[in-house]
């Protein structure tokens, strides 16, 4: 298990403002897209409120296990908050020039092959490489940050696109995955059973909303002033993803991966639910601690009443800092 870092770990994010963003028909025209973008807003907002309650101190432990930094008001820990929070309070606009952010589920068939690249006619991006939906095998997002040179010309119809613009693809496998997988689309309504004591969280990996929350943390990490994206997947594509990857990384890793973020938020509707990772008690035997850490790092939720209002000094003995 990594070490808690006392001191301040931070990374260059951006100073994260009200953004705005399009979502396009593609989207919004597939079978419980309100819902699953509900949910994905929920799990920012949740995980923003329970990091700023001076009292959900269990929650504050997960975190500390998510990015091995101190909960608080350190620079690193408010960076965390900030990122949820811009995508809790995203915007809505139906102008898609002047949206920060752009939304797709379109398989990325917008992208048309140029020479030397591909080029999205529709947001004015560019691309190298294969946009990622249309590779084997596909992704399960992309968010693209390359534009294109704007024209000369302002009347031109390719002109006027805010200069700090992203654009987000959500992917077919994406949506096809929960029912080949037999795993829930969204956590609300779609448990296949309602006591999850035991249960491993990776059965939440192929829930829409938690891939929508993924990409959308990458995009309001966007940063104009060095023009590029700040959360990225690291240190390799690889070892981003998964649970057990999360929990292994360093703080500095942590604080720019954008799975790190996800699973925040994850948990922190789990917790609305009464659940949490398992809590290890100073009392514990080294056998019982051995255990419950091996289950923590494999992602096991445990079920237990009242994880917001315990005493400070009585969830602190309950962690292996």
């Amino acid at each position: 298990m990594h070490a808690l870092i006392p001191l301040l770990v931070t990374i260059s994010l951006p100073s994260v403002l009200s953004l705005s963003l399009y979502v396009d028909t593609s989207c919004s025209s597939k079978k419980g897209w309100s819902d699953y973008y509900s949910e994905t807003q929920n799990f920012a907002k949740r995980a923003s409120v329970r990091m700023s309650s001076s009292s959900d101190t269990d929650f504050k432990n997960v975190f500390k296990r998510i990015f091995k930094v101190e909960p608080g008001s350190s620079e690193a820990f408010n960076n965390v908050v900030g990122i949820l929070k811009a995508v809790a309070d995203l915007t809505a606009t139906s102008d898609l020039k002047n949206s920060d952010i752009r939304l797709f589920c379109d398989n990325d068939k917008r992208w048309t092959q140029i020479q030397g690249g591909y080029h999205d006619p529709t947001t004015e991006m560019v691309e190298r490489d294969t946009p990622s939906c249309q590779r084997q095998p596909s992704a399960l997002g992309r968010t693209y940050s390359r534009k294109s040179k704007p024209p000369q010309n302002p009347n031109d119809p390719r002109a006027g696109h805010n200069p700090n613009r992203i654009s987000v693809s959500i992917c077919d496998l994406t949506f096809a995955r929960p029912s080949k997988d037999g795993e829930p689309a969204w956590l609300k309504d779609d448990l296949v059973k309602p006591d999850l004591q035991n249960t491993f969280l990776d059965t939440f990996d192929d829930m829409i909303s938690v891939t929508i929350l993924h990409e959308l943390v990458h995009a309001v990490s966007y940063s104009p002033a060095e023009s590029k994206v700040i959360i990225l997947d690291v240190p390799t594509k690889e070892s981003a993803y998964g649970w057990e990857n999360v929990f292994a990384k360093s703080a500095e890793d942590s604080l720019k991966n954008a799975e790190n973020y996800m699973y925040t938020g994850l948990w922190a509707v789990l917790a609305d639910m009464g659940y949490t990772l398992p809590r290890i008690k100073e009392s514990d035997d080294q056998i019982v601690k051995n255990a419950l850490e091996e289950r923590a790092k494999e992602g096991w939720l445990y079920h237990y009443a009242d994880g917001t209002k315990r005493a400070l000094e009585v969830v602190a003995r309950r962690f292996i800092s």
